[in-house]
């Protein structure tokens, strides 16, 4: 499986019901050693938002006592592929020991548009007094909701050369971006960590 460093926007909601795990993989037989400092790497086409998602990740690693590097706060730009000794370097020299990726793999919208409705004065009146909202009703400011429907898969390296430690797919559904940020990281990591492969602890 190809789990190269590719991603975009991230969030889920941990205790919303809108917010499912849909695979999971582990490594087998793999004895976590808790991990004291993790990188973290998502992909947009904003740097901003890059670095709000990563930090948001790192919020959450710090609640399980784990420090967080976000990788797009090292580099003014991330080195392209063909360099990335560079970031083998960087995370070294920091002591980095896992990396937590984060790829977009499917988003969909759908638009609401919730109306108004006439004044409930007019059901004090019969049909022909009330004739004139029936023809030409009086609506209240609209409104349009958007709701969003992400695919996200998340996948946890540990630095030994093995490839993944575990990945998993999530889908969420959000109506603020804010929200989709905040939650979906607290999403993503209690996803990845659910069998103790960041602590060490199930």
């Amino acid at each position: 499986m190809n789990c190269a460093f590719v991603v975009a926007l991230v969030a889920l909601g941990a205790c919303a019901s809108t917010t499912q795990v849909t695979a999971r993989w582990e490594r087998p037989n793999y004895a976590s050693p808790g991990f004291k400092k993790i990188a973290v790497v998502a992909w947009s086409d904003k740097k901003n938002t890059r670095i709000s998602i990563e930090n948001y990740i790192i919020s959450e690693l710090h609640e399980l006592g784990i420090a967080g590097v976000a990788l797009n706060d090292l580099f003014v730009e991330l080195p392209t592929p063909d360099k990335v000794d560079v970031i083998r370097q960087k995370l070294q020299e920091l002591g980095v020991d896992g990396a937590i990726s984060l790829r977009l793999m499917s988003r969909e919208f759908k638009q609401k548009v919730s109306h108004g409705i006439s004044p409930n004065e007019r059901y004090e009146s019969d049909f022909y007094e009330n004739y004139a909202y029936i023809f030409n009703p009086t609506y209240g400011g609209s409104t349009i909701d958007i709701e969003t429907t992400y695919s996200l898969e998340s996948t946890f390296y540990a630095f030994d050369g093995k490839g993944p430690v575990a990945i998993r797919e999530i889908s969420l559904k959000k109506t603020n971006l804010m929200d989709e940020l905040r939650d979906g990281s607290h999403a993503i990591v209690t996803a990845l960590n659910d069998a103790g492969a960041l602590t060490g602890k199930k």
